[in-house]
């Protein structure tokens, strides 16, 4: 049995790599996926319990792929991390298990690399500045994967946390990621190509008028109807709305909060990820608002798992040579 450790999961993920195998696993077929299922534990209550996410897939006979996530907020308050994640990879026709991955690490690249998608896909071709919202493995991440494609001049980093938020510019500068702390979020916005949220805020984190037309707005923290990262006004102002999955339309705060009450309608989503990333051009205009929001599915984490042990079986056959 293999295990593949944070480090080896980063190591056998680099992000070009990463992002084509994603799509080529949403382009083919013989792929199973059932909607992902999802407990509140001790009690039901999310703010003073958990979220455990069961997330299934196979592809044809060759593989299982079941990823297990925890989501405990109270964590933070004694320094712990709010997430954990392992992902197995089994044989089909035995049920033996194949390998373990650090969960964590595998869906804090494959999170950071749908984004690369979505915003390859609806930002503005001179998009050069990025705001990434949030202090955690995925912000860390998205600010990672945004720097490998070299479209971003600057990118500023805000966090609810002014400490955090040091920390991390200074840890990702020290590893030779560039980037910088924003001091005030208001400023950033407007200044804002493309924002990148991951956060597990219940409210609001800004006005939706500070964004400029021609944003393109990525969200990534909200999987839960009590979670928010933008307001109703910002979903308004939108012109072209996609997800990576239909588990947002049910599972996100940031769209099941205006749907209910009516400032959007389902038919404001223009698509879906599969749909996306063919889509001959998915950005209405140059001054459109645009917004991707992904909850996460099943079908990248398969992606990346399998991709993540052929570059591991690759690297052992060649030191066995």
């Amino acid at each position: 049995m293999i295990e593949l450790t944070a480090a080896d999961v980063r190591d056998c993920l680099p992000w070009a790599s990463l992002v084509l195998a994603i799509e080529n696993k949403l382009r083919g077929s013989g792929f199973s996926a059932p909607p992902r299922i999802s407990f509140d534990l001790q009690g039901g209550s999310h703010s003073g319990g958990g979220t455990l996410l069961v997330m299934p897939a196979w592809q044809n006979d060759n593989a299982i792929g079941i990823k297990l996530v925890t989501f405990w907020p109270s964590n933070r308050s004694d320094g712990r991390p709010s997430h954990g994640a392992t992902y197995l990879m089994l044989d089909a026709r035995s049920g033996n298990i194949l390998a373990i991955l650090d969960g964590e690490e595998l869906t804090a690249r494959r999170t950071a690399a749908i984004s690369l998608i979505g915003s390859r896909c609806l930002a503005r071709d001179d998009a050069s500045r990025l705001l990434v919202v949030g202090t955690g493995p995925i912000a860390c991440n998205l600010v990672r994967a945004y720097r490998s494609t070299g479209r971003f001049r600057t990118i500023e980093i805000f966090g609810r946390s002014a400490e955090a938020a040091r920390a991390l510019v200074d840890s990702l500068c020290a590893e030779g990621t560039a980037c910088e702390l924003s001091s005030s979020l208001q400023t950033s916005i407007a200044a804002a190509d493309v924002i990148s949220a991951a956060t597990s805020a219940t409210e609001p984190l800004f006005d939706g008028d500070w964004v400029r037309p021609g944003t393109h707005v990525d969200l990534v923290g909200s999987f839960h109807p009590t979670m928010r990262e933008v307001d109703d006004r910002l979903v308004a102002r939108a012109d072209a709305i996609w997800i990576d999955t239909g588990a947002a339309l049910v599972e996100s705060g940031d769209l099941v909060q205006p749907i209910e009450k009516g400032v959007i309608t389902r038919d404001a989503i223009a698509g879906q990820l599969r749909e996306l990333i063919d889509h001959p051009s998915p950005r209405p205009s140059r001054t459109a608002i645009t917004i991707f929001k992904a909850v996460g599915f099943a079908l990248p984490d398969f992606a990346a798992a399998e991709a993540a042990l052929q570059r591991e079986a690759a690297a052992l056959a060649a030191e066995a040579i």
